[in-house]
């Protein structure tokens, strides 16, 4: 199987991991810490290597080409533009485990508090230079967005502290203390490029 591949300039990270908390939707948490704007999401450890997501194949859209076998050899471009839309999810949690007391809060002891986030990127790359193809050979375009696997933990929010104001609620104090965690698999570039295989069944 071969490849005919165009990379792109790396582009900076997209949606995970930002400087602030703010877009990953607490608004209906009560808990024994409160993120809010302030609270900065950190990256801890992250994979060694990265994995390509193949989000796009133009066989989806029947977007392949077959150099017929009694050629001497085949030239081919597709001459399109394609823009693809797709997400990547991040799991997170937060609650108990990060040395704080527990809260009742609202008759119910708060333990841990999980979620996922979604962010939504888009990719948009133009296919309009020839490829040599082999006779015999099939061949599509594909445009690839190169992951990694990461994980961190958040910095900074509103710590219960365990006071009553008047016989009900909670007092919180902000402190730049670490809790809970996350991880995702974030994009961190991408490329486009043309595959070549022996058969249509290998695209």
């Amino acid at each position: 199987m071969n490849f005919v591949k165009q990379v792109l300039l790396a582009v900076a990270l997209v949606g995970t991991v930002g400087s602030a908390f703010a877009g990953w939707g607490t608004n209906n948490y009560q808990g024994n810490v409160k993120p809010d704007g302030g609270t900065k999401v950190v990256r801890d450890k992250q994979a060694n290597r990265t994995w390509d997501d193949w989000v796009w194949r133009g066989k989806w859209e029947d977007k392949v080409f077959w150099c017929h076998p009694n050629s001497q050899k085949c030239s081919q471009n597709w001459g399109i533009s394609k823009t693809i839309g797709y997400s990547h999810t991040t799991g997170w949690s937060i609650g108990g485990g990060f040395g704080v007391e527990r809260g009742a809060i609202n008759g119910e002891v708060e333990a841990v508090f999980q979620k996922s986030k979604t962010w939504s990127e888009s990719q948009t790359e133009s296919f309009n230079w020839s490829a040599d193809v082999a006779p015999g050979k099939w061949a599509q375009p594909v445009i690839v967005a190169v992951r990694r696997w990461h994980n961190g933990h958040f910095n900074g929010g509103h710590f219960y502290t365990g006071g009553a104001q008047r016989g009900w609620g909670y007092w919180y104090e902000w402190a730049w203390k670490n809790f809970g965690s996350w991880q995702g698999s974030e994009k961190e570039w991408g490329f486009k490029m043309i595959q070549v295989a022996n058969s249509r069944k290998e695209l």
